[in-house]
C-alpha cells in the first residue's frame, strides 16, 4: 500500500523549507556544474536546473517550484551564458534560451505541482474509503457484541479526525424530512451529526475536539460516517428486540414445561390422597397403614420437588450462598445417602477409601447435591446404585453410578438445562439442574462421564490434605 512520505506530509505545514531548498539547490548545482565544467555545450546544464525544478515543485507545492525555476535561470545567465559572471547576453539567440528555460521551468513546477496535489487528493480519497470501510466493518460486523460500541466509536472519530465520539439518543425528536441523513446542531459547545434513518431522527453523534488542531474531513465524510453510526444504532435496537423476543421466546416454554411437569408430579399425590379418602368413606381399617405408607411417601414426593424448586429459586436470585468449610466427604455422602433412602430403599453401595482427603465444600448444600444425583439415578436408573470416589491432582471426585440404560445420547448435550426431562418415569427436569447450580455455587463442577452402561455423574471439589491425627 502506498503511503505519504515524511517530507511530503510536513511539507505543507512548513512551506518556508521548500524556499530554502530549492534556493539552496539551485547554489550546490551551479557551484558543482561549474567545477565540473560546461565544455562548448550549455543545453545539457539546462536540463539539469529543471531536473532540481522538477523535485522542489513536486516536494513542496508550486510556489517553491516557481521561485527555484526563477532562481536557476538567474544563476544559469550568471555562470554559463557568455559572457560568463555577468548579467549581460551578446547575442539574441542566449536571449531565445533563456526565454524558453524560463517556459520550461514555469510550465515543469505547474505540471509538477498539479501531480502532487492530484496525488494527494488519491491519498485523501483512499485513507477515507479506508475509514469508511473499517466504520462499516464495525457497524455492520460487530454491532451486537461485547465491546462494539467502542470499537464503532473509535472507528468513527478515526474517520472524521476528531479525538472522540460519542452516541446521544433522542428518541422523541423527529427531523422535518424522513430522508434528512444529515443535520448540524451544538450540544454542550460540542459540534454534532444529527443521526437519522428512514423512520426519522434517533439522536446525535458528538464530536470531540479535532486532532492536532486540524479540521475534521470533508463534509461529505460527516454524511457518510453519519449515515453508518446512524445505521449501527438502528441494527443495535433490532437485535436487541430479537434477543428480547428469544428470551420471551424461551421463558414461554420454560413455563410451558414447568406447568406439565407440575401437574405431572402432583398428579400421583392426588390420586393417593382420593384413594385414602374413599377407603375412609367406606370404613376399610384394614387398608389404613398401607394407605398412610402410601400418602408418607407421597408426600415426600411433593415435598422434594418443592424443596428442589425452592433452592432453585434462591441460588438465581442469589439468596442461597455456599458457605464452604473443610468437610470429610464419608460424612457428607452419608447424608446423602440417608435423606435418599425413600427414593434408593437404602440399595446403594458406598465406596469411599478410608484415606480420602477433606474437601472444601458446604456442609449443607453439598449432601444436597449428591442427594439430587441418587434420586436421580434411582428414578430413571436401576439398581445397583454405587458411590466411588478418586482423587485426581487438587481434585476429588465422588462419582454415582446406577446400573440403568444410562442418558440418551440427544439428551447428553442438555442433561443439564432446566425444565428438560428424559426418559419416561416423570420428573420436570429440575434435579440435574439444580446439582449443576449447587455444584457451581460451591467452586466445584458436575458433569456427565462418558461410556457404556448406565450413568455416570461426576463431582469435583477442591482437595484439602487433613493430618491423620485430626481425623
Amino acid at each position: 500500500m502506498i503511503s505519504a512520505p515524511p517530507l511530503l506530509e510536513r511539507s505543507s505545514d512548513h512551506p518556508w523549507v521548500g524556499f530554502a531548498v530549492g534556493l539552496a539547490g539551485v547554489a550546490g548545482l551551479t557551484g558543482l556544474l561549474e567545477l565540473l565544467g560546461s565544455g562548448d555545450s550549455v543545453l545539457p546544464l539546462a536540463v539539469c536546473f529543471q531536473l532540481l525544478v522538477l523535485v522542489v515543485a513536486a516536494t513542496f507545492g508550486l510556489l517553491p517550484g516557481l521561485v527555484t525555476g526563477a532562481a536557476s535561470v538567474v544563476a544559469f545567465t550568471w555562470a554559463f551564458v557568455a559572457p560568463v559572471h555577468s548579467f549581460e547576453v551578446s547575442n539574441g539567440r542566449s536571449v531565445i534560451s533563456l526565454a524558453v528555460m524560463a517556459a520550461t521551468a514555469f510550465i515543469t513546477a505547474k505540471l509538477a505541482s498539479f501531480a502532487r496535489r492530484e496525488w494527494r487528493e488519491a491519498e485523501g480519497r483512499r485513507q477515507d474509503a479506508e475509514s469508511i470501510a473499517a466504520l462499516a466493518r464495525a457497524a455492520l460486523v460487530e454491532t451486537g457484541r461485547k465491546g462494539s460500541n467502542h470499537a464503532l466509536m473509535d472507528a468513527a472519530a478515526h474517520a472524521l479526525g476528531v479525538e472522540g465520539c460519542e452516541v446521544v439518543l433522542d428518541p422523541t425528536r423527529m427531523p422535518t424530512r424522513a430522508t434528512d441523513a444529515i443535520g448540524m446542531s451544538s450540544m454542550s459547545g460540542r459540534r454534532a451529526l444529527t443521526l437519522s434513518c428512514s423512520s426519522g431522527r434517533i439522536g446525535t453523534l458528538e464530536l470531540g475536539p479535532e486532532k492536532d488542531g486540524r479540521q475534521p474531513r470533508r463534509i461529505d465524510m460527516e454524511g457518510a460516517v453519519a449515515g453508518l453510526v446512524a445505521m449501527a444504532v438502528e441494527r443495535s435496537r433490532l437485535v436487541e428486540r430479537a434477543s428480547e423476543g428469544e428470551d420471551l421466546r424461551r421463558a414461554g416454554e420454560m413455563k410451558t414445561a414447568l406447568l406439565r411437569g407440575v401437574a405431572h408430579e402432583l398428579a400421583g399425590p392426588v390420586v393417593a390422597v382420593r384413594s385414602a379418602a374413599d377407603a375412609l368413606d367406606e370404613g376399610n381399617g384394614d387398608a389404613r397403614p398401607e394407605l398412610a405408607h402410601a400418602l408418607r411417601g407421597e408426600a415426600a414426593r411433593v415435598e422434594r420437588l418443592t424443596a428442589d424448586l425452592l433452592d432453585l429459586a434462591r441460588l438465581h436470585s442469589g439468596e442461597l450462598v455456599a458457605a464452604n468449610e473443610i468437610c470429610d466427604p464419608i460424612t457428607v455422602v452419608e447424608k446423602a445417602v440417608a435423606a435418599a433412602e425413600a427414593m434408593t430403599g437404602g440399595r446403594v453401595e458406598v465406596h469411599l477409601p478410608a484415606n480420602a482427603p477433606h474437601v472444601f465444600a458446604d456442609p449443607e448444600l453439598c449432601p444436597r447435591l449428591l442427594t439430587c444425583l441418587l434420586t436421580n439415578a434411582a428414578r430413571h436408573g436401576a439398581p445397583p446404585v454405587r458411590i466411588d470416589a478418586r482423587t485426581r491432582g487438587e481434585r476429588f471426585e465422588i462419582i454415582v453410578t446406577d446400573e440403568g440404560e444410562g442418558v440418551d445420547p440427544e439428551m447428553a448435550t442438555r442433561v443439564f438445562r432446566l425444565f428438560v426431562a428424559g426418559g419416561d418415569r416423570g420428573g420436570i427436569g429440575v434435579g440435574l439442574a439444580l446439582a449443576r447450580a449447587l455444584a457451581d455455587a460451591q467452586g466445584g463442577s458436575l458433569r456427565m462421564l462418558p461410556g457404556p452402561g448406565g450413568a455416570r455423574f461426576s463431582l469435583s471439589l477442591h482437595a484439602r490434605e487433613i493430618p491423620a491425627s485430626t481425623r
